[in-house]
């Protein structure tokens, strides 16, 4: 029964006054959780709000609902997985469509189901007005639904892309590539209004009876009716993405990051950016301009001059992970790195540094992250880092053998015993180095154009063959062998790190990872699956619910970790173990124990603490 099987750790865990355990249930094999970022790592593309409710769509089925602009829950159960691309609500009803003529609607942003939209043509935005739903998309498409569930297709004057639609003033105006603007009474006949001589566009507002088209490289254009159009100017040359109105403004949200607002359309103030992702869509509602973007970027504010980030974890890419000490540290895009104490709950850690960071390693107490020009962290905890540099960029690191080793450009190698000190090694090779492994008395190094090299001090360095002429990324020693991966999804073993041959993982992308744990190799780079083996020849796979790559995968504490772009994080607790978690009945945060077999004990944690109990 499962109950014996708690026993144990239940009693033990009493003893902690005041803390009340929770339990996760034993996983199924390699159940891949996501963990990061909240509520998700795919694109964001358009945001409405409707009496109370935030709804919110994207990539890979991703369509979100809040009442706060903070809390999110996905309501997309299928069939499918559509890119979503825009969403209005109008008529008790919210619509959302997408890639390949996909339409869904609802009445309470709960429940959702698929209308037959007539076309395959990829559909980018949609408008209500007047008794009318309008979509609008690729090769000048049009579509028009009274209801939102039986929809007709329009002849438009256009072949470019249309991008948006708004309805306001008793007129529909879409806009799109090219310049383009279309203007209609009644959603049905179109007509061309295109000012000329202006690049793609790509939203539209409108307010305070004035329009306000934003588009590409800055481009903006405004009218009173639609049909004439004076160009604006603002101090950017990056793409505008999106346009609402509220609360006397118009706020305009793009790349970068990019925020301005004006009250006229005419004269714009730029705000202070809080993240760097694109931001694909913006609303007005309840009070609060609400942002949506790339990596699941959520932002809030209500004056919309001051905002604040929604989304817990990162939207940079995460590049490597590494776990010692009971944490996860990972690594990535401008200078980025988080930690977990179990794998489930992640926290941004400031690094000092906005370089690009390649790899990190653990080792004698000490974390070891490595990246561009030279760029070297160290931190006993995970949480807090020492910037150093030591040579030009480095983009692997491992803790092998007693001491760290490094690799990077240009053959570049170097070793320490504490992370702080480094003395340079000559490799024999001007080749791009990208990781290193040790095992059985041998150092293997990996690099651009097949090279692998091999030594047995750190001094002295042979050439191997690998019989192919692409980049190996990865290289890892479990169950007494190498293994060493190759972008196109194939990797190459050796038990001696001389005589190379090759496998097949089905896993494909660049770049390719391994971890050793739990008597198990596991693969990841392919946007949705991972590969698993005992003895690196016979591979299976499995498919995940995410379009992001991964790029390196960890194990510890009876779990694997992976990490990929947009920083998502995933984790799968070993089957046959378990992740133990407390509830501090509202005190501080008390971290999960993971990697727990059945009628196991575990130390206990160190109690919380609460404002008011002592």
């Amino acid at each position: 029964m499962m109950i014996k099987r708690y026993v144990t750790i239940f009693m033990a865990l009493l003893l902690l006054t005041g803390m009340i355990p929770t339990y996760a249930d034993q996983a199924a094999a390699y159940d891949w959780t996501i963990r990061s970022p909240y509520p998700t790592s795919e694109n964001l593309q358009d945001v409405v709000y409707n009496d109370g409710t935030y709804v919110a769509v994207g990539g890979n089925g991703t369509l979100l609902t809040s009442a706060d602009g903070t809390n999110w829950t996905n309501r997309w159960s299928g069939p499918g997985t559509p890119y979503f691309n825009g969403i209005v609500f109008g008529n008790g009803k919210y619509v959302a469509i997408g890639d390949r003529g996909v339409i869904v609607s609802s009445g309470d942003g709960l429940n959702w189901t698929s209308r037959s939209s007539g076309t395959s043509e990829f559909l980018e935005g949609v408008s209500y007005g007047n008794g009318l739903y309008v979509a609008v998309g690729d090769d000048g498409t049009i579509l028009t639904s009274a209801d939102g569930e039986n929809w007709s297709s329009r002849t438009s004057s256009a072949d470019e892309n249309l991008t948006d639609v708004v309805y306001g003033s008793a007129k529909f105006v879409a806009v799109g590539e090219s310049g383009t603007i279309l203007t209609s009474s009644d959603g049905v006949a179109w007509s061309d209004a295109s000012p000329g001589n202006t690049p793609d566009l790509y939203g539209i507002a409108f307010g305070n009876g004035t329009y306000v088209v934003v588009g590409f490289a800055g481009a903006m254009v405004t009218s009173g009716d639609g049909e004439r159009w004076t160009k604006q100017h603002l101090d950017t040359n990056l793409t505008l993405e999106d346009v609402t109105y509220g609360n006397g403004d118009f706020v305009v949200v793009g790349h970068n990051g990019l925020v301005y607002a004006s009250v006229d359309g005419v004269a714009w103030e730029k705000r202070d950016a809080v993240t760097l992702s694109i931001l694909n869509g913006i609303v007005f509602g309840n009070g609060i301009y609400l942002s949506v973007g790339n990596g699941g970027t959520i932002l809030t504010s209500e004056d919309g001059t001051s905002w604040v980030v929604r989304t817990v974890g990162t939207s940079y890419d995460l590049n490597a992970i590494s776990y010692g000490n009971g944490t996860y540290v990972a690594v990535g895009e401008a200078g980025t790195i988080m930690s977990s104490s179990g794998g489930a709950n992640w926290m941004i850690r400031t690094s000092g540094t906005l370089q690009r960071l390649n790899d990190v390693s653990f080792g004698n107490g000490t974390f070891v992250a490595v990246g561009n020009n030279g760029s070297i962290l160290t931190s006993g905890d995970g949480a807090s880092w020492t910037s150093r540099t030591f040579g030009s960029s480095q983009f692997g690191v491992s803790f092998v053998n007693g001491k760290f080793v490094m690799v990077g450009a240009a053959g570049a190698l170097a070793t320490s015993d504490d992370g702080v000190s480094w003395t340079s090694r000559t490799s024999g090779t001007s080749q791009n180095l990208w990781d290193i492994a040790y095992g059985d008395g041998m150092y293997v190094a990996v690099g651009i154009g097949g090279t692998i090299l091999t030594s047995g001090d750190l001094e002295t360095w042979t050439s191997r063959t690998s019989n192919t002429s692409d980049g190996i990324y990865s290289v890892v020693y479990g169950n007494g062998k190498f293994m060493a991966a190759l972008s196109d999804g194939t990797v190459v073993t050796a038990s001696n790190g001389i005589d190379w041959t090759s496998s097949s993982t089905g896993v494909r992308g660049y770049p390719m990872a391994f971890s050793y744990g739990n008597g198990e190799f596991v693969a990841v780079g392919s946007p949705n699956k991972i590969a698993k083996s005992t003895d690196g020849t016979s591979w299976t796979t499995e498919t995940l619910t995410t379009s992001k790559q991964l790029v390196d995968v960890s194990y510890g504490s009876g779990a694997f970790v992976a990490v990929g772009l947009n920083g998502l994080v995933l984790q799968a607790v070993i089957p046959g173990l378990y992740t133990v978690a407390f509830d501090s009945q509202g005190g501080s945060a008390v971290a999960d124990s993971t990697g727990v077999s059945a009628g196991a004990k575990i130390t206990a944690p160190a109690n919380p603490t609460k404002a008011g109990f002592t």
